[in-house]
């Protein structure tokens, strides 16, 4: 058993990029959508066209990723700053 959530983040056993959604419906019905048209799409497109949307698609998930990881850092920030005001304010709390 781990003795922290510390610990579990460096050994790897929490993975805070990698959440598994597979139990999601409405994700598992997009990503059937999503995967339906990128189907509809290769059978349309040319070949030079393909390649096109491929380097599209590549660029869009690299802003996603940027987009995510700012966002967990701010989040991961946000909660840090929220317990330092917790803890400042535990006195407060204890002793009225």
């Amino acid at each position: 058993m781990l003795k922290s959530i510390l610990e579990a983040l460096y050994y790897g056993n929490i993975i805070p990029n990698e959440i598994e959604m597979r139990h999601n419906s409405a994700y598992i019905e997009i990503m059937d959508k999503l995967n339906n048209e990128v189907i509809y799409l290769k059978s349309k497109l040319s070949s030079e066209n393909w390649k096109h949307f491929e380097n599209f698609d590549d660029l869009f998930n690299k802003a996603a990723n940027y987009a995510q990881t700012e966002i967990f850092s701010r989040g991961f920030t946000l909660g840090a700053l929220l317990i330092f005001e917790i803890m400042e304010r535990k006195e407060d709390m204890i002793n009225p």
